[in-house]
């Protein structure tokens, strides 16, 4: 016994339900893909630029408390006595400052003439300071009694994005205000 035979479909009927079935990508689909692809990427790509300020950032924050402690230990090397002239206790670093603009009224290579401890160790301070590339640098050293306050400040604009409104200033612990992309370390230290 033979079943009955169902008739073959056309050819035309078959091409049809074909492309019905097939599951295709449509251009409206691809360019939404390729939309939200672009904005992953350049999320992606600000977070890389981000990253890169926040690194530099840190490590010149590293250098100049590397440079900070650096002076702390020079002072320590050369307490002295209260008397003598040539070391910590005796004010050879009795607010000295120094800094990479001259403008602002420090000690500049030149000025650093005779050959005591404390005149080399401040010219080698400012020798490491400008090799360190931290931007429009500045370096003090303030003494109350046997109480020293060292600080470096920098100039950390690129890290800091635009940050010009005033009310952003802030103090220093050398005295008087920074502005809003400065940034300093301050280390205090007894003899």
């Amino acid at each position: 016994m033979n079943a009955p035979r169902k008739p073959l479909p056309s050819a035309r009927a078959s091409t049809q339900r074909t492309h019905r079935g097939c599951g295709g990508f449509t251009l409206v689909e691809v360019l939404i893909t390729t939309a939200v692809t672009l904005v992953a990427f350049t999320g992606l790509a600000s977070l890389q630029i981000l990253s890169l300020r926040a690194a530099e950032s840190a490590l010149q924050r590293s250098q100049a408390t590397e440079l900070a402690y650096g002076m702390i230990d020079r002072l320590r090397l050369n307490r002295g006595a209260p008397g003598s002239p040539t070391t910590a206790l005796g004010g050879a670093y009795d607010d000295e400052s120094i800094c990479a603009n001259s403008d602002r009224g420090c000690t500049r290579d030149n000025d650093f003439t005779p050959t005591d401890t404390a005149t080399t160790g401040l010219r080698e301070w400012r020798q490491e300071a400008n090799a360190l590339g931290l931007n429009d640098w500045f370096a003090g050293i303030e003494r109350e009694g046997d109480l020293f306050r060292v600080a470096v400040q920098w100039d950390d604009a690129r890290a800091e994005g635009d940050s010009s409104s005033a009310d952003a200033d802030h103090a220093s612990c050398l005295g008087g205000n920074l502005g809003p992309s400065t940034q300093e370390i301050c280390l205090v230290t007894q003899l």
